[in-house]
């Protein structure tokens, strides 16, 4: 596989859907280094089998690692209700509340884990509400090298970031598509770049 012309997850899904230990180096860094291929899908089985079971029950299954951000996050829209829209601040602190609750093995909740991270970039970098923002925005990739959400998408989800009255950010956990194409992620928070 030539890494010159990987542009498209598409392009390397085969390979990143193997064991991680068994995984060719096939992408290239920004830096011009070459890696293995991070995973963003789950197998089609266990999409079909939590689809299914969503239709059958009524209770979305949130397809990330438990105790991570991601799915922390997922959790708190599923927690406060599907397909309808949460101010920041609702999310933010449920979010804080399930993810205090999950310990790692140096006994460290997630939540003060993800709250207490320096920034890589004193400058540049986000507060505690910016990277939740930012995390939703990621969570909103579908196509390139890193479709993060890859996941809600194969469940026929994703996560639309609205804006309110008042210009912050609401978010909704989007399960009204009925297909894999339909998928279209909402981000009225996006600044729109000016033509002259």
């Amino acid at each position: 596989m030539n890494e010159d012309v990987i542009v498209n997850y598409e392009q390397i899904k085969e390979e990143a859907g193997k064991p991680e230990r068994d995984r060719k180096k096939v992408v290239k860094t920004n830096r011009g280094n070459i890696k293995k291929p991070r995973r963003y899908h789950m197998d089609d089985d266990k999409a079909k089998s939590m689809r299914a079971k969503f239709k059958k029950t009524g209770v979305f299954q949130n397809p990330y690692r438990k105790g991570g951000l991601y799915y922390g996050f997922i959790q708190s829209l599923i927690s406060l209700g599907i397909d309808e829209e949460h101010e920041f601040i609702t999310v933010k602190n449920e979010m804080e509340k399930l993810l205090s609750s999950e310990k790692n093995i140096k006994n460290r909740n997630s939540w003060d884990i993800f709250a207490n991270r320096k920034p890589r970039n004193m400058l540049s970098g986000k507060d505690i509400n910016g990277r939740i923002i930012e995390n939703a925005t990621i969570l909103q990739r579908l196509k390139g090298l890193h479709p993060f959400g890859e996941k809600l998408h194969q469940l026929h989800a994703c996560v639309d970031i609205l804006k309110d009255t008042s210009g912050l950010p609401k978010f909704k956990l989007n399960t009204k598509f009925s297909q894999y194409n339909k998928v279209n992620p909402k981000n009225e928070m996006k600044k729109t770049k000016k033509t002259t």
